[in-house]
């Protein structure tokens, strides 16, 4: 009976796509949003996951499809306009994105208005615009001081700073963003970075635990392909210890 009903199927298809989502299945969460779209084409929740879910698998003329379906659904919503912006940006219109997020900073309440400066300082990063993306990260902070996107770009442009000093607030700022959400697994892997001189071993071991959650996350490719040789490296250096011990133990048995 509930199948049969096409708003509990729209409902159904919308939470299995979330859970595929959060499993990292998005090709499986793609299809569910898009069933779920089938019966309520203009359900917003449905649009943002799939537009995401694009984004994600870097299928960006899809992602900005989407996102443009929403923008006329939702014109003001601060979240379309981060939405849109984050696939501006990953097919170099940066300035475009940063016009959006200046307009819908006009627009959005207050709360909105620091997670827009969050996106804009990310893209003013990815641009090289260091000193003014550290501002606009400072800004946001100074609103929402409990930030992670926020938290995450700051330390990012300060581990790239490669300044000791900075280097140390960054991992304040990851760990905190982490106590706030555990499972930004980009956290893990810029805490890596930041002590990839000063602590080998425990850089290792936060490359390990982005390695595990983030291995099937195609977002985090070219991180993963970064890390991959020490990861590598320190599996055969293991290996090779634990051949050591147990000739070591064999040896031991046969004096005995």
């Amino acid at each position: 009976l509930g199948v049969s009903n096409p708003i509990f199927r729209a409902l159904l298809n919308f939470y299995l796509g979330e859970a595929m989502r959060m499993q990292g299945r998005l090709a499986d969460a793609i299809y569910h949003y898009q069933r779920a779209l089938e019966v309520e084409p203009k359900s917003t929740a449905a649009l943002k996951a799939l537009a995401w879910s694009y984004y994600n698998i870097r299928y960006y003329s899809e992602a900005i499809r989407t996102a443009r379906q929403l923008k006329q659904l939702a014109p003001n919503d601060f979240q379309v306009a981060i939405i849109m912006s984050r696939i501006l940006n990953k097919i170099s219109m940066n300035d475009k994105a940063l016009a959006l997020l200046n307009r819908s900073e006009t627009l959005a309440s207050a709360d909105s208005v620091p997670f827009l400066n969050s996106v804009k300082g990310d893209i003013l990063l990815s641009m090289g615009e260091r000193e003014a993306a550290e501002q606009v990260y400072r800004k946001a902070l100074q609103d929402q001081p409990l930030l992670p996107g926020a938290l995450i770009g700051l330390a990012r442009k300060f581990i790239e700073d490669k300044d000791k000093k900075n280097n140390d607030t960054a991992v304040i700022y990851l760990e905190r963003a982490l106590k706030i959400r555990p499972n930004l697994f980009e956290a893990y892997y810029l805490l890596g970075k930041a002590y990839q001189k000063t602590n080998p071993t425990k850089a290792l071991e936060y490359y390990k635990i982005f390695s595990r959650e983030a291995s099937y996350d195609p977002s985090f490719q070219q991180e993963m392909a970064e890390i991959r040789p020490q990861l590598l490296e320190a599996r055969k250096t293991t290996n090779s210890n634990k051949r050591s011990d147990a000739s070591a133990r064999s040896d031991t048995d046969e004096q005995f």
